[in-house]
């Protein structure tokens, strides 16, 4: 049975859940791939890496402000077992 024809969940139920699923996928891929590209920088333990992750998010998300998405193609996000 699919959601949208379970009693009690509307149509703006789905919209709002399915926003809020892509707003923590998203987060956590931004995440993923700002630590990822802080290790790359060479970082030896976590008083190097902290500082070196903040700056990443940083740059993500002036390139997002930006206009510029090309970073979340280095996410590497499975769906279901492949």
């Amino acid at each position: 049975m699919s959601l949208q024809h379970h009693p009690g969940v509307g149509e703006d139920d789905l919209t709002y859940s399915t926003a809020g699923l892509a707003a923590v996928v998203t987060a956590m891929v931004h995440f993923e791939v700002a630590a990822e590209r802080a290790v790359g920088k060479g970082v030896s333990g976590p008083g190097s890496f902290v500082p070196a992750f903040l700056d990443e998010l940083y740059s993500i998300r002036m390139l997002t402000a930006d206009g510029h998405v090309d970073w979340a193609g280095e996410a590497r996000v499975l769906f279901g077992e492949d």
